[in-house]
């Protein structure tokens, strides 16, 4: 990081610790082609994920385009390919007839105004109909997490990154959403209490409290299997300078591999979170009993009713 002067530099917009911190940050873009994370500099415009993010949303992804004459999906960019979606396997079957319609097989998508691309013939291998369904400015929206459902956004917006059809088939409404008081129960805890905040974007901000408060950052990603609960995955983005004498130490660029889950309480003016995750980088817990010995765990403490329940005073900032 180097020092810049904000009232005559429109990209100096972070303080020099905010700065710091995102430098010592690997961050990767995820080549859709290969299905694998290439590493880039977060000023780089479509450089928006950490590495451990990208690892997750990339290697592991089950995003395709359907090839409606063989019934196979092939590799895609949820970014610009319209049809190219989360789970594309699970339906894509064949149900284009090969004989029928035009024969020329040479037709490719014209890019070169990239606000109006047009099928030319001689400029790939497709038929003219499958070329036409394909060659058009993608409809690009983003998920809110809050209600689960997908908003219209333009593509100038760092936050929008993938296509209309991909949002709508892997949008949905989190629970990890707000702030839960939370403590600690798994063997050999220390005494303390925790603060995790959800926002709506996907992140997390969580804090630590003895006689002194220390916080983390982190994105997060819901999904996947787990034996209890919903699994959920914490990357680290920001962490304290000093951390040797705390009970928690991670580092930015680990991750905490766990699961969830909820219950409501007696008289529903709060709610409660059981969550269990591992050490940084450590191996998922098998189970909430496993998580007591091998992990974290820790009973939250969230208000249903905000008529009765506010716990708005330890919100943490994103």
């Amino acid at each position: 990081c180097s020092g810049c002067d904000p009232t005559t530099d429109p990209e100096c917009i972070y303080t020099s610790d905010q700065c710091d911190a995102m430098c010592d940050v690997p961050y990767a873009v995820c080549d859709w082609d290969t299905k694998t994370c290439v590493a880039c500099s977060p000023t780089d415009a479509n450089c928006t994920m950490t590495a451990g993010t990208c690892d997750l949303d990339c290697a592991q992804s089950t995003v395709g385009v359907c090839n409606p004459h063989t019934g196979v999906c092939e590799n895609c960019d949820p970014t610009t390919t319209t049809g190219c979606v989360s789970g594309c396997q699970d339906s894509c079957t064949v149900t284009a007839d090969d004989d029928a319609g035009d024969d020329d097989s040479t037709y490719g998508c014209d890019w070169s105004n990239s606000t109006a691309p047009v099928c030319v013939s001689g400029g790939g291998s497709q038929s003219k109909g499958d070329c036409e369904q394909w060659c058009m400015v993608a409809s690009m929206a983003k998920c809110n997490y809050t209600d689960g459902t997908c908003y219209e956004c333009d593509a100038s917006d760092p936050t929008c990154l993938y296509t209309e059809d991909y949002c709508e088939a892997s949008c949905t409404k989190s629970d990890l959403i707000g702030v839960w008081r939370s403590i600690e129960i798994n063997t050999e805890f220390t005494r303390g209490e925790w603060v995790f905040t959800f926002f709506e974007d996907g992140k997390m901000a969580f804090t630590f409290h003895d006689e002194t408060e220390y916080q983390w950052e982190a994105d997060v990603a819901v999904g996947g299997s787990a034996a209890e609960g919903t699994s959920v995955t914490f990357t680290i983005t920001s962490a304290p300078d000093s951390q040797e004498a705390l009970p928690f130490q991670a580092d930015i660029g680990q991750t905490l591999s766990g699961f969830y889950k909820g219950a409501d309480g007696q008289w529903a003016v709060t709610e409660f979170m059981y969550m269990a995750f591992s050490f940084p980088d450590g191996s998922t817990p098998a189970t909430f009993d496993d998580a007591m010995t091998s992990g974290m765990e820790f009973v939250l403490v969230g208000c249903k009713d905000a008529t009765t329940c506010d716990f708005s005073s330890v919100a943490l900032e994103e």
